[in-house]
């Protein structure tokens, strides 16, 4: 958990969508329920006990943290067929409506800069 992380803030947003995909990828990898795994999200003794029991059914020793690691495998692998089926950086983007079309009810808009998406899982 991040206290000074602001969700409605333009910067910052990269690096906490870079370890969300990476995490979820990791999760959807495992096998895991999505849903169960929230929790998981916040907690450190949770995530170790997560890494301990893949660790046992791989029979190797694997670092704290580990999850991120294939998480982050599985979406770079993803990022790279993308770019060899031709789609490029624009292909990341939002919809233009997104940077037009109001949130309730704080009035937010898409406005992250694309330099901070093209920066994510370089």
């Amino acid at each position: 958990m991040n206290p000074g992380y602001d969700p409605g803030s333009p910067s910052g947003q990269n690096q906490v969508s870079e370890f969300l995909q990476s995490y979820f990828a990791a999760i959807d990898t495992l096998g895991m329920c999505i849903f169960a795994s929230i929790p998981i999200l916040e907690s450190p003794a949770p995530q170790r006990e997560l890494t301990r029991a893949v660790a046992a059914k791989l029979g190797v020793e694997l670092p704290e943290g580990y999850l991120q690691e294939p998480g982050r495998g599985v979406v770079v692998a993803e990022r790279a067929f993308n770019r060899l089926a031709g789609f490029g950086p624009g292909d990341d983007r939002l919809p233009a409506f997104f940077r037009k079309e109001t949130l309730a009810p704080g009035g937010n808009v898409w406005d992250v800069p694309d330099d901070d998406l093209d920066k994510m899982f370089s």
